[in-house]
């Protein structure tokens, strides 16, 4: 059973049979589910949106799917948000950059940040959630009280999170994307955000430097998430469609050096 828009349909060969209309529409026309009823291809095109996606997800397992595969890319690594997914696949290749060391280092990173390290306290979790249900920032005390800042985006409110943090501060918690500036912002004030703990809602959100993060870590300050994404393996593929291609063994070689988690050459038979 395939989840796609309708353009992406007609530029399929297979032959299907119509089972639900989503009423979701998208840029290439209205989300719809077929039954395959032959081999053949198919163009993969959905919503970005994850209650959307989620709500495609379920509609597949009420109509006897035992497993929901959702295709993502390096803009959506959304869809691997564990409200959405139960597991993740992190894939990587050739064609992210003619250079091998750039694609295993930029891969590394990105595991990393996808597999940043949960928040173990309950107490912590659920305070953390009641300032995601209607503000961007916010900032858990050590004695558990909060404070919510209103601002409409996260990015917007480095300076109101300076004026509000003090020394009883623990948590600064953070709705949707960590960015390098923010960061980069705040660790202008070392004295304010030493040994503070920044909440992002999972690993999805962090898009930062590896040079920010360090700066920020010496500082004392770590990145945990209020979810985990369970990344249970690395794909990868060494092959560009670009015209070029890595040496196999050394690739995976390479990358295996670097993580914990199983690396697997999809096309390789391995």
């Amino acid at each position: 059973m395939i989840a796609t828009a309708k353009q992406c349909l007609l530029n399929g060969d297979i032959t299907r049979e119509i089972i639900y209309t989503t009423g979701i529409n998208t840029p290439m026309g209205e989300v719809i589910i077929v039954r395959a009823l032959s081999d053949g291809y198919i163009e993969l095109g959905g919503p970005s949106i994850n209650t959307y996606i989620s709500y495609v997800c379920h509609k597949l397992l009420e109509f006897g799917c035992q497993m929901v595969l959702v295709d993502g890319a390096i803009s959506r690594k959304s869809s691997a948000c564990p409200v959405i997914t139960e597991a993740a696949i992190l894939s990587t290749g050739a064609a992210l950059d003619r250079d091998m060391n750039k694609v295993v280092e930029s891969t590394v990173d990105t595991l990393k940040n996808l597999s940043i390290e949960g928040i173990n306290d309950e107490e912590v979790r659920r305070k953390a959630n009641l300032i995601y249900e209607n503000y961007k920032l916010g900032i858990i005390n050590g004695d558990g009280s909060i404070e919510k800042i209103d601002v409409l985006m996260a990015l917007e409110g480095a300076k109101l999170l300076i004026d509000k943090l003090g020394g009883n501060s623990k948590y600064i918690v953070v709705k949707g994307i960590l960015s390098d500036k923010f960061l980069e912002d705040i660790c202008k004030y070392p004295d304010k955000i030493r040994d503070k703990t920044i909440l992002v809602e999972d690993g999805t959100k962090i898009f930062i430097k590896k040079d920010t993060l360090h700066k920020f870590e010496k500082l004392g300050g770590k990145i945990k998430g209020v979810n985990t994404i369970n990344v249970i393996c690395v794909t990868v593929n060494p092959t560009s469609p670009y015209g070029y291609e890595f040496s196999r063994d050394e690739f995976i070689k390479k990358i295996r050096k670097k993580v914990s988690i199983p690396v697997i050459d999809v096309m390789g038979g391995d």
